[in-house]
């Protein structure tokens, strides 16, 4: 059904070779194990494809992995983005212009798998409070470029995940908010025991305990940008503008 001989299964499951994500999607289709077993094959797959071929030794990929296990156990995050759509609310189709970006995944299937997983970091059915702060800057540097079919479908994602989930909150921080600059991206996560923070920078990435500064700087960007009423009406007027747009071409 893989299409494979046992010798390939047999050196599968010894590690002496990786898996490769289609094949893996193959055989969770299979075998048909519940959500968070498929995720933990997932996550084990990653690890040993970027240990094989040393993508973690900038500590990009493998923080990025930490960051994905830790989201679904929180209890709460919060996190700002200054020029970016963050993976859990990415629209179907800002995450395939990402994907398509990303030399090292092109493969469909696996973007949606990733995709689906992220998600549920908001849309389970006992999600985490969830609390993002976007950059207006945030829908004017989008992956392909800024078209109006994109901005919509992706303002429109958001729309729906404000209006649905009570335990999500979106706060936009404007060209004109009353701060004197925007630090790069982070990602606090509480859980059960301590605080982590996820901190994304030109070299790779890192996870962090939390440290009081972010505390500080998370509470600035909240109080510079707009209130959950105003940010959901700029993302109500961002897409009558952009269909608008959409309609005229």
């Amino acid at each position: 059904m893989l299409g494979c001989g046992q010798g390939k299964i047999n050196k599968i499951e010894t590690r002496g070779i990786e898996i490769k994500l289609d094949e893996l999607e193959k055989l969770i289709g299979i075998l048909q194990p519940d959500d968070e077993t498929a995720d933990w094959m997932r996550s084990i797959a990653r690890r040993w494809k970027d240990a094989k071929s040393g993508r973690s030794s900038n500590g990009w990929t493998a923080a990025f992995t930490e960051l994905t296990d830790l989201e679904s156990s929180a209890e709460v995050i919060r996190c700002w983005h200054s020029e970016r759509i963050p993976g859990p609310l990415q629209s179907e189709n800002y995450m395939l212009r990402m994907g398509s970006e990303d030399d090292g995944d092109s493969d469909v299937s696996a973007l949606y798998k990733r995709r689906q997983a992220r998600t549920k970091v908001v849309t389970a059915v006992d999600p985490p409070r969830y609390h993002v702060i976007l950059s207006e800057s945030s829908f004017h540097r989008m992956p392909g470029g800024r078209t109006p079919q994109l901005v919509v479908d992706q303002a429109e994602y958001l729309l729906s995940l404000v209006d649905e989930y009570d335990t999500f909150t979106l706060q936009i921080l404007t060209f004109e908010a009353p701060i004197a600059s925007a630090h790069g991206d982070f990602t606090i996560m509480r859980l059960d025991s301590a605080e982590k923070v996820y901190v994304e920078h030109t070299g790779g990435a890192m996870v962090y305990e939390m440290k009081p500064e972010y505390t500080k700087y998370w509470e600035q960007l909240c109080a510079a940008a707009l209130t959950r009423q105003d940010s959901r009406q700029f993302i109500v007027d961002l897409i009558e503008e952009w269909r608008a747009k959409w309609h005229a071409e």
